[in-house]
């Protein structure tokens, strides 16, 4: 109207109240009362409200369920019910719920029935299809078929069957469409459509997917011994994960990219490792998902994301706010939960220095260390947020190395563990010491025959019998036992300083004691620096 007041939807009405007191608040031409209606189509007539306490019970009796919470609630029972009552599992995600939650102001469900025709199509291309209206959620037997879904009406129960008839018609009609899709792309062999990535921009910076799928391809053959995928899957497998692209049915329905692929990879008669890793390379799209388990698809699908990650941050599209254009946070943080559930054992930091010649071709506006500042801060965030390793600890960690997401997580569980013992304070004190005087200290070989005090000698054998020990330890990923043979030091690094002057008038000496000191410090930074941890009665 002319009072200038946008809004989405028309207001028809306004309702304000103080207790049983109308606060007359004016909004457009509107002044408020304590008239309101009831549901639009099946109850509008006009309700006065007395008090305010009366607003959800008056509105419930005119069919409108107020609170969104208990709208959601509504719908999950019905769904509940009819798994129960006609088995399967339903699949609706928190986009689908949302919809129906907010497209309704009272949720009735309806059952509706799969023509059996279409029951041969893949039961992802059936559920897609059901998920596309926005409003019917598929149920899922255990034998993979999806024969049957759940929508939702407005209003009141659908006795007569015109609304369930009305969504069968839908359902078969957006069928008949997938069909045809999925007929169409099956004309020809997944393989053969990868020549046309060439013309798919990905980036006009980046180049096109073709670019990105060879870039996928590189990066996976360095990431696939750690992994233990074999190569010649591995290199399939980026070949043709992102194929699926320029098929009919992943214009139709983009969430089936990868999936789609997989399917057809299936029917290709591609080698099974390799269709499942198309499949899951895009895992997981939610913080909530579950991670690709295969081998490949793991190794794809970390290669996929290092490649979205540096590209970003390499043409300046680092997140700045709310706008991360490429998703690259969510990336990262997928990225380190994979290497850390997974058990990748692989420096991902060293892995950036490697691959950053696919990148030459590009007008570059960071720099890598940008890159590698952006992957280490996210890595210690979800070591912070999802694995509970407290702020300090991964401080430790990172001064230590943080780019082997696995063995961060490794050494940050071991120093959160022993952080609390009394051992663990005594020592802090001790590396504090040696960390403090060798901190700018460049690192050089020392020199065992310029000891000239029996106390460095002793903390000499010490460190050499502690160095094959914790070695081996590491190597195993034991980094609670390295803690356990490093606090055998405490006593020889406590008599050392009482007994040894570090910085001795002969610069031999001195350098030499210093150099020594640096190699002791670098055993400890395998697992942190412990001098950064906060722990009681350590001062």
């Amino acid at each position: 109207d002319d009072s200038g007041l946008a809004f989405i939807r028309p207001i028809r009405w306004l309702v304000c109240l103080y207790g049983d007191a109308v606060v007359p608040v004016q909004l457009g031409h509107l002044t408020a009362g304590r008239i309101t209606r009831g549901h639009r189509f099946i109850a509008s007539q006009s309700m006065e409200i007395q008090r305010a306490s009366d607003y959800t019970a008056v509105l419930a009796a005119a069919l409108v369920i107020v609170d969104p919470k208990e709208r959601e609630e509504t719908v999950i029972q019905a769904l509940k019910e009819a798994a129960a009552t006609r088995g399967g599992d339903y699949l609706i995600d928190s986009v689908l719920l949302s919809r129906i939650v907010n497209g309704a102001e009272h949720p009735v469900p309806v059952i509706g029935h799969v023509p059996e025709e279409f029951l041969d199509l893949p039961a992802e291309v059936v559920q897609a299809t059901l998920h596309e209206e926005g409003k019917f959620v598929p149920f899922v037997l255990s034998d993979g078929t999806t024969p049957y879904f759940m929508g939702f009406r407005d209003g009141l129960p659908d006795e007569k069957g015109i609304v369930r008839a009305g969504f069968e018609r839908v359902v078969r009609a957006r069928l008949r469409d997938s069909r045809f899709f999925f007929e169409k792309d099956r004309a020809r062999p997944l393989a053969d459509r990868v020549r046309e990535l060439r013309s798919v921009i990905y980036d006009v910076r980046l180049g096109s997917v073709w670019d990105k799928v060879e870039r996928i391809r590189a990066i996976a053959g360095l990431i696939a011994t750690a992994v233990g995928a074999p190569a010649a899957a591995v290199d399939r497998a980026a070949f043709l994960c992102k194929a699926d692209l320029v098929t009919e049915l992943v214009k139709a329905f983009p969430e089936l990219e990868g999936t789609a692929g997989a399917i057809y990879a299936r029917l290709d008669g591609e080698p099974e490792d390799v269709a499942r890793a198309i499949g899951e390379h895009y895992l997981p799209r939610a913080s909530d998902d579950p991670l690709p388990e295969s081998p490949v698809g793991i190794t794809i699908g970390l290669a996929d994301k290092l490649d979205t990650i540096v590209g970003a941050l390499l043409v300046g599209e680092a997140p700045k706010g709310s706008r991360d254009p490429y998703g690259i946070k969510r990336q990262a943080n997928a990225l380190v939960r994979i290497a850390v559930e997974k058990r990748v054992d692989l420096d991902f930091i060293a892995l950036v220095g490697e691959i950053k010649d696919s990148y030459a071709a590009i007008e570059q506006k960071a720099e890598l260390s940008d890159v590698i500042a952006f992957i280490s801060d996210r890595a210690g965030q979800v070591l912070r947020q999802r694995y509970g390793i407290p702020p300090d600890v991964v401080q430790a960690v990172s001064a230590g190395g943080i780019g082997n997401f696995h063995r961060a997580y490794l050494r940050g569980k071991a120093l959160a563990d022993a952080k609390e013992s009394e051992d663990f304070a005594a020592l802090k004190l001790g590396f504090t010491r040696v960390r403090n005087i060798t901190r700018s200290v460049a690192r050089t070989d020392f020199d065992p025959s310029l000891f000239t005090n029996e106390a460095e000698r002793a903390l000499w054998r010490e460190y050499l019998k502690a160095e094959g020990e914790i070695s081996r330890e590491i190597a195993a990923g034991d980094y609670s036992g390295a803690l356990t043979r490093l606090l055998a030091l405490k006593g020889p690094i406590d008599r050392y300083f009482d007994e040894v002057l570090v910085m001795d008038e002969d610069a031999a000496v001195r350098n030499n004691r210093l150099a020594f000191l640096n190699a002791l410090s670098g055993l400890f930074l395998q697992i942190g620096d412990i001098s950064l941890i906060a722990v009681e009665n350590s001062s």
